[in-house]
């Protein structure tokens, strides 16, 4: 197949890591890709494809033309877009060029995702709350994140001491950090001593997370123990640094931080937020705490610092999980069935 990947986003994070790891899966089963990305996109460096690059404009209709004259010699069959904003540009360029538009649903929301030919849902349970919302369910295929494995299995290390948790996202209250500082409180209440690392970065829109979470630190007189060290560029040399990865979101999509932490054979405590849930629920793969409650994320924190046997058997079950499940090479077959099967659609 010929597939044009589409990310019009101008920062780094989750959906923008998702957009390499479909180039790199579709590529490596022998599938033409070529990448459209915007101007300012931060990963330029790391595409492996040839790549288009256009100034983002959801109302330039000089843009359609543009698009259509650098696609045209290519022709895709297929049009992948990883944000929802740019579907209908990119629906219109679809018309000309005879190709069909696959949206990713890298969350529920399911805003414009009507345009689309095919809709790919990270998670089943997303797959469902579209659905419901109105969706078309046959043209709805549920695909995982994944992520790229590791070239040889790391051996589970002992903890640091004192030993050091660990968690990664953006300052969005939906991350949940508040609740993750609260749960140290507690350990430090108890005399548990302990590191913490709080990996991500700020932007303009979680200006007021970020002051709120670093003043809670220093409310909970935690400035001791807790270290934000911002962007992680180096994710291996992170969780080289910690022994325990919590993962506290109230809301989570997926969690591709997850599998990470998996493979870097790191023991994980999970909130109910849907996509980790499905993703670790009933599988004896890591630990699972009710979402916004700080005490009981304590206790199962608590549970790890005292059964180190525990942590090294929870920490070898999610590695052999998402090599089984959620790899670029699991994860390749699964797209490339998909979008065979939407190729043979009406």
């Amino acid at each position: 197949m010929k597939i044009a990947n589409v990310m019009i986003s101008r920062v780094q994070g989750g959906i923008e890591q998702m957009f390499l790891h479909y180039n790199t899966a579709l590529t490596r089963l022998g599938n033409d890709v070529v990448s459209v990305v915007d101007n300012k996109c931060q990963l330029v460096n790391d595409i492996k494809t040839p790549y288009v690059k256009i100034n983002f404009n959801k109302f330039n209709l000089l843009l359609i033309f543009k698009l259509y004259f650098a696609l045209k010699n290519f022709a895709p069959d297929i049009i992948i877009v990883h944000q929802k904003k740019a579907i209908p540009l990119f629906k219109l360029v679809a018309r000309l060029l005879k190709a069909k538009v696959v949206g990713v649903a890298h969350n529920p929301k399911t805003k414009r995702l009507e345009k689309c030919d095919a809709v790919i849902s990270i998670t089943n349970n997303q797959k469902e709350k579209m659905a419901a919302h109105g969706l078309n369910a046959d043209k709805i295929f549920a695909v995982p994140n994944m992520v790229e494995a590791q070239k040889q299995e790391p051996q589970y290390k002992p903890y640091h001491q004192p030993i050091v948790f660990g968690t990664m996202g953006r300052f969005d209250p939906a991350k949940g950090f508040a609740d993750f500082i609260l749960a140290l409180s507690v350990l430090k209440q108890r005399c548990i001593p302990f590191k913490a690392v709080i990996g991500g970065k700020n932007n303009s829109t979680y200006a007021e997370e970020e002051k709120r979470i670093f003043q809670l630190v220093q409310d909970l007189d935690l400035q001791n123990e807790v270290e934000f060290c911002g962007w992680v560029n180096d994710k291996q040399k992170f969780f080289d640094g910690i022994d325990i990865f919590v993962l506290p979101s109230l809301e989570e999509a997926f969690g591709i931080v997850l599998l990470e932490a998996a493979l870097a054979k790191k023991p994980i405590i999970f909130s109910t937020a849907d996509g980790p849930k499905e993703v670790f629920e009933n599988t004896g793969a890591a630990l699972m705490f009710e979402r916004g409650n700080s005490q009981m994320l304590a206790n199962k924190m608590n549970e790890l610092v005292k059964n180190q046997s525990l942590s090294q058997e929870l920490a070898q079950k999610a590695y052999d999980l998402v090599e089984e499940k959620y790899t670029i090479e699991a994860g390749a077959k699964v797209l490339q069935s998909t979008l065979q099967k939407i190729m043979e659609k009406n």
